[in-house]
């Protein structure tokens, strides 16, 4: 469980920001836009005696899309939804030509942007642009990666992102978390494509040996959790050695509007069996038109909060709230409304050069450091047909 053990320090916000390249400044070369940007762009912290100033995770902010960011209770390993595309742009694009071509993928070439992983779909099947590659025939659907990157000590910066071992080829996969069972193993959670194109369902991998265990065998959820609607963005958390606590965003619960919100399950058998998903309905949660993406945290006063993404504020930002009683496992959808506060607001970049549009995904270390995802992007004025908005992580550490 994620709770705070008095040791020394993320479907995509694609989908409701709206509007890439990116790049690190180097003193070898001159500072380009994006530098400009990014070293300008300050989400705004509103809980200032809890957290530090945040500060952009540099070692793994690049030209790629990275998403979905998950930080494992240690700190010292990192995940993200990857994908080497200038994602706003291309599905723009691709909702466009999907119209004119419906059975036809949309030309990616021209979106190519960052690191393309060692194993990836990008690398495993070029060209981009040929019918079958990449794309899932007019769907919109990119082919992603899970991103894995990890350092020795909290002191270290992060090594270089590579391809997750449960990622799999020519396929969507994303929304990465994981829960310690406390023996040794973790199990695994993430969201995959299905057959139908946009459609997301929940896999899992039980009793990893590690957070990159390898070659494995995911499956798909236990009944009742995955549909044939969307489900993405899992977030699994261990309360005891037989009781599971399952998060994840439901794209369908709200007839057909196309709003999200944050549905939960629960196994009282160590994920043998699962209650039926229910959407939380305490107060104002899911009581806007999105909110995603719930962390749970459980502090070193073993207190438990929710952390989520909201756009109640206007824009995509993080927010929380804590659990009236702490009994998650019979009474979880009992929050105090009184105690909901906004952790992170979207900011704004300094000088002009651009705007966040942005800042969702939270996932705390169980020290309590916040991670998060930040959208930046150039005024409409500086954007091309190909590049406009760019995705970082970022983390504001606790004080």
């Amino acid at each position: 469980m994620r709770k705070n053990k008095n040791f020394p320090l993320l479907c995509c916000l694609i989908l409701f920001v709206g509007c890439g390249g990116g790049s690190e400044f180097s003193p070898s070369r001159s500072p380009t836009l994006w530098d400009r940007i990014k070293s300008n762009a300050s989400p705004s912290l509103l809980l200032n005696t809890e957290f530090n100033t945040p500060t952009r995770l540099a070692n793994v902010s690049t030209l790629a899309w990275e998403d979905g960011v998950y930080v494992s209770d240690d700190g010292l390993h990192l995940f993200a939804f990857y994908a080497p595309v200038s994602l706003f742009k291309f599905q723009g694009y691709v909702n466009s030509y999907s119209y004119v071509a419906p059975n036809v993928c949309a030309p990616i070439s021209d979106y190519i942007r960052g690191t393309i992983l060692t194993g990836s779909d990008f690398e495993l099947q070029p060209p981009y642009d040929l019918p079958g590659s990449i794309c899932n025939h007019g769907n919109g659907i990119v082919h992603s990666e899970i991103a894995h990157a990890s350092r020795a000590s909290l002191n270290d910066g992060f090594s270089s992102w590579t391809r997750h071992s449960v990622s799999t080829d020519f396929v969507y996969d994303g929304g990465f978390a994981a829960t310690d069972n406390n023996d040794g193993s973790y199990h695994l959670v993430y969201s995959q494509a299905t057959s139908d194109g946009n459609q997301n369902d929940i896999y899992w991998v039980q009793d990893a040996t590690s957070l990159n265990p390898g070659t494995v065998t995911p499956t798909a959820f236990p009944d009742p959790i995955n549909t044939n609607m969307q489900e993405d963005n899992p977030h699994l958390e261990r309360i005891s050695t037989t009781e599971l606590v399952l998060l994840f965003d439901n794209h369908y619960e709200t007839g057909g509007s196309g709003d999200t919100r944050i549905s939960y399950s629960i196994s009282t058998d160590n994920g043998t069996s699962w209650s039926v998903p229910e959407i939380i309905a305490t107060g104002t949660i899911n009581d806007y038109t999105e909110d995603l993406s719930g962390h749970l945290y459980l502090d070193n006063a073993n207190n438990w909060w929710l952390y989520f993404t909201s756009n109640r504020g206007g824009k995509v930002e993080i927010w929380r709230i804590q659990h009236t009683n702490n009994n998650l496992v019979t009474d979880f959808d009992n929050w105090n409304t009184m105690s909901i506060e906004k952790v992170i607001a979207a900011g704004g970049v300094a000088g002009d050069a651009g705007t966040i549009e942005g800042a969702g995904e939270p996932s705390l270390t169980a020290n309590g450091d916040l991670y998060f995802a930040v959208v930046y992007c150039k005024k409409q004025s500086d954007q091309t047909d190909f590049v406009g908005c760019d995705i970082d992580p970022w983390v504001a550490t606790k004080k």
